[in-house]
């Protein structure tokens, strides 16, 4: 490794767009995706360390759209039962998030 170490922080906007979404429960899988917003939006925030060419980051991406498209998920559920029944879920918010951490390590050519 060449070179000293260079610390670095950064910070800024991401954008993303669903591709897919299953969940598996007792051997079955189910497609989710009709359920779900298809962009997701947020802030990155990072910092890390480069020596030379190798280089360390820890990134944490706080997710800032609701994923979940609610009157999908609700119409949905309301529409396997009978007419005269009736959930009421219009009054439910569900405000789903997506974030994480994450520890990633690169090497320059």
């Amino acid at each position: 490794m060449e070179g000293n170490a260079s610390p670095f922080v950064a910070a800024g906007p991401f954008v993303g767009y669903l591709l897919d979404a299953k969940a598996t429960s007792n051997g079955e899988e189910e497609d989710l995706k009709d359920y779900m917003n298809n962009i997701n939006y947020g802030l990155v925030f990072s910092a890390g360390v480069n020596f030379g060419n190798l280089g360390i980051e820890l990134r944490y991406d706080m997710g800032m759209a609701n994923i979940i498209d609610e009157d999908a998920l609700f119409d949905d559920f309301d529409d396997d039962f009978d007419d005269d029944f009736d959930f009421g879920f219009g009054n439910i918010d569900i405000d789903a998030k997506l974030s994480g951490f994450s520890v990633m390590v690169s090497f320059r050519f």
